[in-house]
């Protein structure tokens, strides 16, 4: 019988890293990692979580009243931006979705001005 490849030659390791397309010296995903020099060697990156920001978030919508109606730009107007990543609006954003939290409801402007006006998500609090 022929095989198309041996499984005797595999040998396995630790779980391949998570890549990113690292784009060397000034790599921006390298340089929010917790291991700086260690990621690019690994290819992967561990983005740093602002744990004191998203406490003070989930803080924010607990206090919120259910049926309200809000953005990221009102959370950034509540309390501000993370330590590091700005991204870590739409991941919190996003997990309260997952978690049945709050409901999408429509589309606005951002009032943020350097946003230049990007659609943004209405959320309603459940």
């Amino acid at each position: 019988m022929t095989t198309l490849f041996d499984l005797s030659d595999f040998q396995e390791s630790e779980p391949p890293a998570k890549s990113h397309a690292c784009a060397g010296e000034h790599c921006q995903v390298c340089q929010r990692t917790n291991t700086g020099q260690q990621a690019k060697k690994l290819g992967a990156a561990i983005v740093k979580r602002d744990e004191s920001w998203w406490a003070a978030a989930a803080k924010w919508l607990w206090e919120m009243p259910s049926g309200t109606k809000f953005t990221a730009d009102d959370l950034r107007e509540a309390i501000g931006r993370p330590e590091g990543s700005g991204n870590q609006f739409g991941a919190c954003i996003r997990s309260w979705a997952a978690a049945d939290k709050i409901i999408h409801y429509g589309y606005g402007q951002s009032r943020v001005k350097s946003n230049h006006g990007s659609v943004h998500r209405i959320w309603v609090k459940a």
